[in-house]
């Protein structure tokens, strides 16, 4: 499995971060993002594409360039970043991470990320 980066969505009300792990959805065109455990954590692993700890589940993931031009595929280690992250299936007003469907703005990234 290729390295990805590991976006980070950190909600500025509740001040908890949420990692995500980008992934395709392959024949359904799709392109996800699990949640994983904290990345920054001492011992942090990816899980197995099959499984492993998925804190706050999968959501669709549509991300795009600085112009908005949508981006076909996920984020991968050594790729650009993208600008502008949608997750379009948000789970409601509940949702931990979520708290509303809206456009992510890139606000940082670090070159020797995961």
């Amino acid at each position: 499995m290729a390295q990805r980066p590991c976006p980070a969505v950190h909600n500025r009300k509740s001040g908890k971060t949420f990692w995500w792990l980008p992934w395709n959805g392959g024949t359904d065109g799709l392109e996800n993002v699990a949640a994983t455990e904290d990345v920054t954590a001492k011992g942090w692993t990816p899980p197995s594409p099959d499984g492993g700890p998925r804190p706050h589940g999968n959501r669709q993931y549509l991300g795009f360039d600085a112009a908005y031009d949508l981006i076909d595929g996920v984020p991968r280690r050594g790729s650009h970043a993208p600008a502008h992250m949608l997750v379009p299936d948000l789970a409601g007003a509940h949702d931990p991470a979520f708290e509303w469907k809206d456009f992510f703005d890139l606000d940082g990234w670090s070159p020797n990320s995961r």
